[in-house]
């Protein structure tokens, strides 16, 4: 392709910012290059320290669908001739009349100037500009890119502000209408939070002194007598600032209960073992008489030791060979015992009260 190469390699404005919502620019084209082209072209471009987000459209069809879906596109480059000769221009005026989109900015560009002449186009629709695309350089594209986003953010800025009017002049309206005070205090949080664009929670508390009255230091929470509330406070109209902040602190302890709660026998569960009163009972059943076995093989083991070291002590000491041997013959069967009662491991079978099975069991009781 020969359009979008630039003498220049230039053109980003700012670092873009990390928190900062990237700008919009639709990009609609039947020939697959000329996207390919102009994200090659726009890569790391940034304005005024936001980047920008590629929509891509190979249709007028696909480019209404993204309109409908996306209402802060800021910027559409758009071509002329796609499903047809004029479905570019067909698709800005669905844009401006059917859909009153009047923020986002479209720039035309067209590889066939003849069947949209540029002096018609730019007097009979609302376009920022007009450009065949083989004059259109990277530096022209960045250069009509920017001028556009920057018309598409003052549009946004005007409209946000005209919006804003509009909510204070009904707001001023409403005021005006209203006849008691607990009314105009209500009326005052509503219209204040539409002016500010947050949701409309508030109270309104006065402190009822004489006017001439000696200004004190600070006035108490039970003295400042409330007079209307917004947003799902506990009091409305009623009571003190001192009443609000106690029903208040009662409305979040029961959505605090209401969102752990604990079930009422685990609740029992932990309540006697935070008074230390829990037990656990555990009965072992020996019947293959384990610890019999147990303390039989300790006996052959302390005889066993006994004869060895009896045998040690006939033959080293007294010299008496003889009776070192019958000794030792005599404790070869404790030697045999233990050695076969060790042959045949068995374990020591337990049956805890406190299974999964019986849990189930006492709670169906």
């Amino acid at each position: 392709m020969d359009f979008l190469i630039d003498e220049a390699s230039g053109g980003d404005v700012a670092p873009a910012a990390a928190d900062a919502p990237p700008w919009r620019v639709l990009i609609v084209d039947d020939a697959q290059e000329v996207h390919d082209a102009t994200a090659f072209a726009l890569r790391g471009f940034t304005f005024e320290g936001r980047g920008i987000e590629l929509l891509h459209a190979l249709s007028a069809a696909d480019a209404k669908e993204l309109l409908r879906r996306c209402d802060d596109i800021a910027v559409a480059i758009v071509d002329v001739v796609m499903e047809n000769e004029r479905a570019g221009i067909q698709l800005i005026d669905w844009m401006r009349n059917q859909q009153a989109n009047h923020l986002t900015r479209v720039i035309l560009r067209t590889g066939q100037p003849g069947h949209a002449p540029e002096s018609d186009v730019i007097l009979e629709h609302e376009i920022d500009g007009y450009k065949e695309k083989s004059e259109m350089t990277r530096t022209r594209l960045v250069t009509m890119l920017v001028t556009s986003l920057r018309g598409y953010r003052q549009l946004r800025a005007l409209d946000h502000h005209e919006a804003g009017l509009r909510r204070l002049v009904d707001g001023l309206g409403n005021l005006l209408n209203t006849r008691d005070v607990a009314g105009l205090a209500a009326t005052m949080i509503d219209q204040l939070a539409a002016l500010l664009d947050v949701p409309g929670a508030g109270a309104v508390c006065v402190n009822e002194t004489a006017a001439d009255a000696p200004a004190a230091g600070g006035a108490d929470a039970g003295d400042l007598a409330l007079i209307a509330t917004r947003g799902g406070y506990p009091a409305d109209g009623a009571g003190t600032a001192r009443d609000l902040a106690e029903g208040t602190a009662r409305q979040l302890q029961r959505t605090t209960e209401a969102l752990f709660t604990v079930p009422p026998k685990a609740d029992a569960f932990l309540e006697r073992a935070n008074r230390g009163d829990l037990r656990v009972n555990v009965s072992l059943e020996d019947e293959s008489r384990v610890l019999d076995k147990l303390a039989m093989r300790i006996a052959y083991s302390v005889l066993l030791a006994v004869g060895v070291l009896s045998a040690t002590i006939l033959y080293s000491f007294a010299n008496e060979w003889r009776l070192a041997a019958v000794v030792l013959v005599l404790a070869a069967p404790l030697a045999f015992a233990l050695y076969r009662s060790f042959r045949n491991k068995r374990t020591l079978p337990g049956n805890p009260q406190f299974t999964r099975q019986g849990m189930r069991e006492r709670q169906n009781d």
